[in-house]
């Protein structure tokens, strides 16, 4: 057996030597050197095949094994992941500039800040997601890297983008300091990078000015109208914007006294501005919650609750496309298809970018029996959201 794979080695360095470009003989070079267990040859011969043909796989190798025999084709696949073959084909960069936003790393002193640095962080892709000529990667994706020591050209081949947004957030007493750097991970170096310290009443102001910086580095110009989209925070009350930061973190954490505590919070968030929209979308947001948990007495009456404030965020702020999203999907609950199509369409129209509103939008049509228009939108929404394929996704 060795020598036969010794003799296979001659014969494709052989073919490599008249034609160097042959990536397949690479391909078979690896398998040989894996199996043999000459593992750092068989790392070189990989990185040849993955730099003439990157949507080379451990999946698509795995086909081409010769063995019958289990125990030496469970070998020499053991040794095709050693020498580094990625399991799938990496996922096609989008037309347009794609950009993903690792969470903000916490600097301050409480690690009970951590919604605060988390809240910063979706904001900012939530104003990214409302950018048409941009690809955005939905948050439930890049929350998976948090805390974790990462490599950005690892995570760009992970989720299909170019671009990769990192940062800290440092907040003390009523100051605040957040460190932003754009990467482009292709070609490994910084697009754009700085370091703001502002008192915490300019928060609303230096997120919409980070948002705008991030735009301007990948190139997109944007209309006055599409400027006016993204930007604003929906309130002027800081404090009520906290408690709805606080309120947004619990209730992803689906439990029951989350649910509880999330609801006094948007509340108290209410009492705080009682025009802030993006308050009554995350309170409709707990009575859902009530009913995916069993923790009502009355399912009916908590969606009703659900929808009655789902409307009321949108008659403050019709420019919500997570409200919108969100009354979609309760009007999709309750039988109302059509308007929950027409309410998940609107969600879409202003967050291109939104992988919930593509998913609720999706749902929607599934259950009009309209199969055939939901499989490109849901696949749209997976593919803003790989998070999705494993089930995993949170609202």
């Amino acid at each position: 057996m060795t020598g036969q794979h010794e003799k296979a080695i001659e014969k494709f360095k052989s073919v490599i030597n008249r034609n160097p470009d042959f990536w397949l003989s690479y391909s078979e070079l690896t398998m040989c050197y894996a199996f043999l267990g000459r593992e750092e040859e068989a790392r070189a011969a990989a990185s040849e095949v993955l730099r003439m043909n990157p949507a080379w796989s451990f999946e698509k190798a795995a086909k081409r094994i010769p063995f019958k025999n289990k125990a030496d084709k469970e070998r020499l696949l053991a040794a095709l992941r050693k020498a580094g073959l990625p399991d799938k084909p990496p996922l096609p960069l989008p037309d347009k500039p794609s950009i993903a936003v690792l969470p903000f790393t916490n600097m301050s002193e409480d690690p009970k800040q951590e919604f605060f640095s988390d809240g910063i962080t979706e904001n900012i892709i939530t104003a990214l997601s409302k950018v048409e000529k941009l690809f955005v990667i939905a948050r439930n994706s890049t929350l998976t890297y948090k805390g974790k020591s990462v490599k950005v050209q690892q995570v760009a081949k992970d989720l299909g983008v170019q671009y990769i947004l990192e940062g800290s957030v440092q907040k003390s007493a009523d100051r605040i300091r957040i460190t932003a750097q754009l990467i482009d991970a292709r070609k490994g170096h910084h697009l754009w990078a700085e370091r703001y310290d502002r008192d915490l009443k300019d928060l609303f102001a230096l997120q919409d000015e980070i948002t705008m910086k991030i735009i301007t580095a990948l190139e997109v110009r944007l209309t006055e109208g599409e400027q006016a989209l993204v930007a604003g925070s929906g309130t002027d009350n800081l404090d009520a914007y906290l408690k709805i930061l606080q309120a947004r973190d619990l209730k992803r954490h689906q439990t029951v006294e989350n649910n509880r505590k999330a609801r006094r919070l948007a509340e108290e968030g209410i009492k705080l501005d009682p025009d802030y929209a993006q308050a009554y979308r995350w309170l409709s947001g707990t009575h859902l919650i009530d009913v995916w948990l069993g923790s009502t007495k009355s399912p009916r009456e908590s969606l009703r609750k659900a929808v009655e404030l789902a409307q009321k965020a949108l008659s403050l702020d019709d420019s919500l496309g997570g409200a919108h999203g969100l009354l979609g999907y309760l009007y999709v609950m309750t039988r109302q298809y059509d308007k929950g199509i027409r309410e998940a369409e609107r969600a879409v129209e202003l967050e291109p970018n939104g992988a919930d509103a593509h998913a609720f939008l999706g749902m929607g049509l599934r259950f009009a029996d309209r199969a055939e228009e939901a499989i490109p939108t849901l696949k749209k929404a997976i593919r803003l959201d790989l998070m999705r394929r494993a089930g995993i996704c949170t609202f």
